[in-house]
C-alpha cells in the first residue's frame, strides 16, 4: 500500500537509504505531485521524522497554490509562520483514543521488557521497578473496571 501512494522518485530515496521509511509514509499522504519536492527537502535538511510530519501537515493544510510556497519556505530554512499561541482544546473522544494508543504501545514495550529481562536481574534497582510495578497493577486494575463499565454502557445504549 505504501509503494501504491509513493511517486516513483520517493520510492527510488527509500530505496537508496536516503529517505527513511518512517518519514516515506508521511509524504505519502501527500499529493503525488508534492511528494518529490517534500523528499528533496526532507533528504537536504536531513529532517527528523517528527520534522517531516510537521512539513507535510504544513503542506497538507495549504491551500494547493500555497504548497509550493511552504515548501520553499522549508528548503530555505526559513522559519514557520507563528502561529496562534492558542491551541485547540482536544475534544473528550480525541483525548481518549490518544490515551488508548500511548497506553497500548507503552504496554507492549514493558511487557516485551518484562518477557526478556526478569527483575532479579535488574540487581539492586529489583526492588524499586518491582514496587511500581505493584502500584502499577491496582491502576491498571482500576482502568480495567473502568473500561468494561464503559464498553457495558455504550453497548447497552
Amino acid at each position: 500500500m505504501l509503494v501504491e501512494a509513493l511517486d516513483s522518485s520517493v520510492q527510488a530515496d527509500v530505496r537508496l537509504g536516503l529517505l527513511a521509511p518512517r518519514a516515506a509514509i508521511l509524504v505519502g499522504a501527500l499529493p503525488r505531485g508534492n511528494q518529490p519536492s517534500a523528499s528533496a527537502v526532507v533528504i537536504r535538511r536531513g529532517l527528523t521524522v517528527r520534522q517531516t510530519a510537521v512539513l507535510v501537515r504544513e503542506v497538507a493544510d495549504a491551500p494547493e497554490s500555497g504548497r509550493e510556497p511552504v515548501l520553499a519556505r522549508w528548503r530555505d530554512g526559513r522559519q514557520p509562520e507563528r502561529r496562534s499561541s492558542l491551541r485547540t482544546a482536544r475534544s473528550v473522544a480525541e483525548t481518549i483514543a490518544l490515551d488508548a494508543a500511548t497506553i497500548r504501545r507503552s504496554a507492549g514495550r514493558l511487557q516485551a521488557c518484562l518477557t526478556a529481562t526478569p527483575l532479579a536481574a535488574l540487581g539492586p534497582a529489583a526492588d524499586v521497578v518491582g514496587k511500581g510495578l505493584g502500584d502499577l497493577q491496582g491502576v491498571l486494575g482500576g482502568l480495567m473496571k473502568t473500561i468494561a463499565g464503559a464498553v457495558e454502557r455504550a453497548s447497552v445504549s
